[in-house]
């Protein structure tokens, strides 16, 4: 259970880390098409600006592609955590299944067991009145023997 939060706290990570990559790679994506636009516009008029300009772009490109990797790295960690997931569960689901059949087997013992006791307490109880019977009979013999020996 806990192996299974950790995993589902992991992938809810790395997906919030893959918008969060996503939206900064729109965004920077954004700027460097702004910056090539402007650095287009600027060409004539200052060749400082454009050499500026031409070192943002090459860097947000550079950091652009530390964060595709990043996001391709993510998005690989989520991919990894599910199909983790998915294994854990159908691991989950066999273990219910052998209890629910142990459970099964156990209730049928039960049943059985209880049954073949019943059926052996009723046949005790049957010897034990049969014996209570024979033992009243033999001590009223006795009595009577007791009586017709002791009587002159």
């Amino acid at each position: 259970e806990e192996e299974r939060e950790l995993a589902q706290a992991e992938s809810r990570k790395a997906f919030e880390l893959r918008v969060a990559l996503e939206t900064r790679v729109r965004s920077l994506e954004e700027e460097a098409r702004f910056l090539s636009d402007m650095r287009a516009k600027e060409i004539k008029s200052a060749t400082s600006k454009e050499y500026d300009l031409a070192i943002k772009v090459r860097q947000h490109g550079l950091e652009l592609a530390d964060l595709t990797t990043q996001l391709e790295s993510n998005r690989r960690q989520s991919l990894n955590a599910h199909t983790a997931l998915k294994t854990e569960n159908s691991a989950l689901e066999a273990q219910v299944r052998r209890l629910e059949r142990d459970l099964r087997e156990a209730q049928q013992t039960a049943l059985e067991t209880t049954t073949h006791m019943t059926i052996r307490i009723k046949q005790l109880s049957e010897e034990n009145e049969s014996l209570l019977l024979s033992s009243k009979s033999r001590e009223r013999v006795l009595e009577l023997s007791l009586i017709h020996i002791s009587s002159p």
